[in-house]
Parts: C-alpha cells; structure tokens; sequence
C-alpha cells in the first residue's frame, strides 16, 4: 500500500517532511538563510518608505546599528547606510592612516558630520547610535559619545534611496522617533538574511568515518555504454591518511570504462587516479591537484575518442591518442574511503542528455537522508520524555519567507484531561511557542484552557500577522485521545488572511483577518521544529509525532483529506 505522507513529500511545495516512526528521517528543500553580504550593495525601500511617511521633518530620531566588521576590504569609503542629502550618512573609511567611521545628517543645514578617530582596525562588533536631538547630532560608538552642532533645516531630498554597500555583517538596525516615542522602522530578518536559498544543507557524511561502497553505480552507470559522457563530483579533502593508506575519493580499482580518483598517503606515495574511458590507458589526473585540500571540483568527459579532466573549471589533462571507445562498465562497485565529504556527483550520458546514476539521489531527496540533518539533545528522534525537552529541530528556517502556508501533524494527543491545572498545552510543531510571549512565524498546538467555569479544549494556530501574534481557535467537543492529525492552513488574499483548521480532516475553523503574515519573528527562535516550546507560555506535555508535513502552499480539502490517515 502506498504512504500518502511520503506520496506527499514529493510535492514540489513540499517544503519539510518530519516522519519519526518511519525512521527518524526528514528532508527540506530549504537551509538556514545566511547572513547577508552587504558589500554587493542594498536598497532599504521599507526604511525610505517609512522616513518618508512617518517621521516629519521637525522630529528628533535616532538610529541604533549592531554589526561585525570584516578586516579584509581595502583602502576607499564604504557606506554602511546612506541617503544622499537625507537624514543618515554612516560611511567605513580605510587609507594609509587606518580605520574610521565617519557619521552625518543632512537634517542641518548643508550637513552636519563626525569623524570618529582613525585605528588601526574595526574587525569586530560593534553598537552605534546616531540621534538627531534639537540642534546636535550625537553619535555613541560602543559607549563613546561625539557631538556636533547645526542649524535644522528640512533637506530637499527628503525621499531618496537608502542603500548599504559596505563590508559588513548587520544584525538589527531601528529608527525611533524620539520626539513621540514611536518605533518608526526596524530591519527584518528578510533585509539581515539572504533568503532565497532553495536546497538545504544537510551536515554530509565524512567518508573516513562511514566509508561508502557505490553499489547502485556498478549497476547503473553501464547503461552509458559507449555514449559520449560526463563524471561529475564536487568534494572537500580535508586531510590525509598516515603513512602509504590509499585515500579513496571515488575508486573502482582502475578497471576498464571506469573513473578511478584517489592517491596513497600525503600524496608522495602514487597516483591512482586512472581513466579508462577509452583504449589508452594510464590517463591521470595530476597529483597535485587531487592533493590539495580544500573544496573542488572535477569534471571528466569524453567526446567521440577526446576526452578532457577539468579541476575546478581548468583543463588539467587530455587524451586524444585512443583508437576506441570503451563502454562504460563495472565489475567492483566504486568506493568512497577518504578523509572529506562528497557534495554532489553523478555520471551522464551526453548523447542522450540523461543522468544515470547521482548521489545523493532522487529519491534520497525525497525519502529523507539522515538524523545528521536533525537535532536534538541526543541525536536522534526519540520517545518523549515529559521530564527533559523533546524539541526536534530542523535546518528549516520561516522567518522573512511570506507564503501561503499548510502545516499537517499527526501525532498522539497528550493527557491533558488527567492534570490538574486549568491551562496546559501540547506544542506540535511550529517555530517557537504557539502560546508564547514572542510571535510565531507559524505553530500548532492542542490545548485545555479554562473559559469561564467550564474547560475547553482547542486546537489553536498562532501566525505572526503584521508583526503580532493572532491565534486562531479551534473548539473541540472535549479532550483527545489516541492518534490525531490537525492541519492548518494559512492563506494570502490581498491585504487579509484566511487562516483554516481541520482535525482528523475535518473543517472546524476558518476565518478571514485584516493583515498579512510578517513571517519577522526578530527575536523568535531561528528553527522549526517539533514540540517546540522555546519562549513558551502555560505549562507543557508532550505526546508522540507520527508525522509532519509543511508545504507553501494551500492545499485544497481534497488534498488535506487524501493526507488524513483512515480512522479505523
């Protein structure tokens, strides 16, 4: 019988696939967004928008920055944030006499600017405010304040572009207008983080400690026969072996039709890395390129009787010497046995344009790969221990990704009914707590809650909806009991939200509210994940999760239906 949660998994929005009883597997086409390089340049629309709109001339104000400066940019003048003749200029200078910041506002006639004093470097973190206050431009660089004097004007280019172009790593950045006390603007995690990478990154194996025989290739890849091909593998050598040990990239034991990449000890010891895709035999790759540590690539093909070895995009090695092809064949299966990780490699046909064989596969991609890609205390996915965190995290990250939303978990409902306190609840899955004092990009939970004299039990979604938290409740007839599933979807309709939830695939709740998801989350929990209580709220019990699914997009009640495991 088929499994419509792993059927699922294979939905292009499927974004997670948790599944703790079918192994302790999971699979994310998202990784963690990384910290964005502010060096290639950057708009700040929202904040341009928001001086604009919402800070008057006459105001006072203030910035506040933290971030990390690089050491490793050369002489010039970076912008760390600037509006030509606006109300913030913050520039890293760097020549012959060292480093300084350089900070001014054009809120005073033809400007008004402080020099910080040149040293010999910046590398490192730092906390800045610049404020406008009256007729002083006070400026505060990790505890030390400089002022200057003005006349306030109201520039003329009150509503230019703000961009950043500088060499730095910012971690929040805010403006406050100081004269009614208001947050004006505050940097999201979406203008902090590049977010738009789509394949995640798992830890990979480290082929010394879980050596890999190759089996599906002996068995695949001869169906390349004699078409013109293509080997591919990107890998990082981390190290050598003691003495004459062979390093084993990607060894077939130099058969005919095969690729053989691997050298003895530290590279003194021999070359193995032999080539027989044609009759001339002895075809290498230079040693010291399969020696050097480091990430690389190589790239190996063969054209009617050509054939070429790059090493990271450089023809290293060719042969046109060969009078015939040799098929493509296998008798030993390959094997990797080296200190270092593969990150993606596969054989080609290029007559054909087919991949015949890849790791990690299609099916790895979708199956699930391994509990390195998961955390917990323990390593591994676990029965619940109500005395210690169960939490399970993902490499998966909400925060600055808007989207139509449908979260799926199946699992064992929690005893809430046996306790005694009045408010409790079972966190399901989400990115920090549904019932916290900090919004969640999204989260479920089930819950027991005291409503006047009388306990309900809910199933509850918390969405972070322009920036607060919105729950939407679910009223159940009473208390669950043995294995449930709740799904919730979160659906974009212009300026409103449609927010949907079905339990055991059933509609209970949906309701239409004013906003969008912010999906900010600044000071939430950089992961989602399973059980998750971090800045949690009420008391907490745990219950097993059978599965989780998130997809981003809405399914339809078709699809929630076909996804709710029979009840017998």
């Amino acid at each position: 019988m088929r499994d419509p949660i792993t059927d699922a998994a294979q939905d292009p929005s499927c974004l997670l696939c948790l599944t703790p009883d079918r192994g302790g597997s999971w699979w994310s086409r998202l990784r963690p967004a990384m910290p964005r390089d502010f060096s290639e340049g950057y708009r700040w629309d929202a904040l341009q928008a928001a001086m604009y709109s919402s800070l008057p001339w006459t105001s006072d104000y203030h910035f506040t920055f933290d971030f990390t400066v690089t050491d490793d940019f050369e002489n010039g003048s970076y912008w760390i944030m600037y509006q030509s003749n606006g109300r913030i200029s913050f520039a890293l200078d760097k020549d012959a006499r060292g480093c300084r910041f350089v900070f001014g506002s054009y809120s005073f006639n033809g400007g008004v600017f402080v020099y910080a004093p040149f040293a010999s470097s910046l590398a490192g973190r730092h906390e800045v405010t610049l404020a406008v206050e009256g007729a002083t431009l006070r400026v505060t660089v990790d505890g030390t304040v400089y002022e200057q004097s003005g006349e306030r004007v109201e520039s003329s280019a009150y509503n230019r572009v703000v961009t950043t172009s500088a060499p730095v790593t910012l971690h929040a950045v805010s403006l406050t207008d100081d004269s009614t006390g208001t947050a004006v603007w505050q940097a999201a995690y979406s203008d902090l983080n590049d977010t738009s990478n789509p394949w995640p990154s798992p830890v990979p194996r480290n082929f010394a400690e879980e050596p890999m025989t190759w089996r599906d290739e002996k068995t695949t890849a001869p169906s390349i026969g004699e078409d013109d091909c293509e080997f591919f593998i990107r890998y990082r050598l981390d190290g050598y072996p003691e003495g004459s040990a062979i390093s084993q990239i990607f060894y077939h034991n130099s058969q005919n039709g095969s690729i053989n990449i691997a050298f003895a000890g530290d590279g003194t010891g021999g070359n193995y890395s032999v080539i027989r895709l044609t009759d001339v035999g002895a075809f290498m790759i230079p040693l010291d390129r399969i020696r050097q540590l480091g990430e690389h690539t190589i790239r190996i093909q063969r054209v009617g009787l050509f054939v070429t070895v790059e090493f990271d995009g450089e023809v290293v090695a060719t042969s046109s010497a060969g009078t015939k092809k040799i098929a493509v064949y296998s008798t030993t299966a390959p094997v990797s046995d080296f200190d270092g990780v593969i990150f993606e490699t596969y054989w080609k046909s290029l007559t054909t344009g087919r991949t015949v064989w890849r790791y990690p596969s299609d099916a790895e991609r979708v199956r699930l790969i391994t509990k390195t890609n998961v955390r917990t205390d323990r390593g591994a996915f676990e029965a619940a221990d109500e005395t210690q965190p169960a939490r399970v995290d993902t490499a998966l990250d909400l925060r600055g990704k808007i989207s139509d939303y449908t979260l799926f978990v199946e699992f064992d409902a929690a005893a809430l009914e046996n306790e005694s306190v009045n408010y409790c609840k079972q966190e399901l899955a989400g990115q920090g707590a549904s019932k916290g004092s900090i919004p969640s990009p999204l989260a479920v939970n089930y819950n027991k809650q005291l409503n006047v004299d009388t306990l309900e039990y809910r199933l509850e979604v918390s969405v972070d909806i322009a920036g607060a938290r919105h729950l939407s409740e679910a009223i159940l007839p009473g208390h669950l009991a043995g294995r449930n599933s709740v799904v919730a979807v979160v659906e974009l309709m212009d300026d409103k939200t449609r927010l949907s939830i079905y339990h055991c695939g059933v509609l209970l709740k949906s309701e239409i509210v004013d906003g969008i998801p912010k999906m900010d989350g600044y000071a939430c929990p950089d992961s989602f994940a399973l059980m998750d209580n971090r800045n949690g709220l009420w008391s907490n019990y745990y219950g097993k999760i059978h599965s989780c699914l998130l997809f981003d997009r809405a399914l339809s009640a078709a699809e929630i239906a076909a996804l709710t495991p029979k009840q017998a």
